[in-house]
């Protein structure tokens, strides 16, 4: 695909033709994102939003502003993405299709969910549901459930969290996607740890896991690891449960994913402890508040409580 677009592109440069580069530009940066290759799809992304601009296309501006700002989401970049998908969302509401629209009120709600804003993140989550399912965007409807039941577990709502994953694995499945899948596999994991169900917490864990292997999906593959080794810990288990947040912490740093160490630094000082290597965990811990330093998200105040019962 990477060989055919550069062909697209020398040939979209020699005619002018600026909404065919900014078009190519855009499926360069989404395969860059995907593979992680952030710096990369920053770029693409920046080219395909300044060929837009000047081809006169404010959709295209907007779609790609809301491409940026999920690369710095993913980045943990929280506030330039939050104000990338209001730029992008003050563009498209004037301009753009109702379903755009919708995933753009959808991206700014998972931003605003991972900077702990969450009454913010459900208001846009819930408001983009609902254009989506006006379009019939099933897939994008299965995406932002995903997230929307991932936000309510993060907020303490294990209740709606578990309907809202399963309403999405369930979307997901009909569909065959296996991207979404894996993902909401993922989170339902990490929704039944905190809900003190061990077994159920394995088992989608593991099936997270088999999914991310199978697609090559490293960034989910890490939150399976992760999710999997805290239930192995709560299990007794913590040797076993500190190779798999090991291996977390080196997707992530592969991936320059600061939110995914700071959670495999946990989950990592979580094992320690329980090995009694209480001052390796404290390390770890301290470590992952400065990456999280900034954000008003419950994974501080749990990292802060640790480390005051070590003292």
């Amino acid at each position: 695909m990477i060989e055919q677009c550069q062909l697209a592109l020398d040939i979209q440069r020699e005619i002018g033709d600026l909404a065919g580069l900014g078009a190519t530009l855009n499926t360069l940066g989404i395969v860059a994102r995907r593979q992680g290759r952030y710096a990369d799809a920053i770029e693409h992304y920046q080219q395909a939003l300044e060929s837009y601009r000047a081809a006169g296309d404010p959709v295209g501006v907007g779609l790609e502003l809301g491409n940026l700002a999920i690369v710095y989401d993913q980045l943990g970049r929280y506030a330039e993405s939050v104000e990338h998908h209001r730029q992008a969302l003050e563009l498209l509401r004037g301009q753009g299709e109702r379903g755009d629209v919708g995933i753009i009120l959808g991206n700014l709600g998972v931003a605003y969910g991972r900077h702990g804003r969450y009454d913010e993140a459900v208001d846009h989550l819930e408001r983009a549901l609902g254009l989506l399912r006006e379009v019939g965007n099933r897939a994008a409807e299965g995406d932002f459930l995903d997230e929307l039941g991932f936000v309510h577990h993060r907020w303490g709502e294990p209740e709606k969290a578990h309907q809202y994953l399963h309403q999405a694995l369930a979307i997901h499945r009909e569909l065959g996607n296996q991207d979404g899948k894996a993902a909401a596999l993922a989170h339902l994991g990490a929704a039944y740890v905190r809900a003190d169900r061990l077994a159920d917490a394995l088992r989608y864990s593991r099936q997270a896991l088999d999914v991310a292997h199978e697609i090559g999906d490293q960034r989910v593959e890490a939150a399976a690891l992760d999710c999997l080794g805290t239930t192995l810990t709560a299990l007794g288990q913590p040797d076993v449960a500190r190779q798999h947040h090991l291996d977390s912490m080196a997707i992530a740093d592969e991936l320059d994913d600061r939110y995914g160490r700071a959670r495999a630094l946990d989950g990592l000082g979580q094992a320690l402890r329980a090995l009694g290597r209480d001052a390796e965990a404290a390390e770890g811990w301290r470590t992952a508040l400065v990456l999280l330093a900034g954000l008003d998200i419950p994974e501080v105040d749990e990292l802060r409580s640790r480390l005051a019962e070590i003292g």
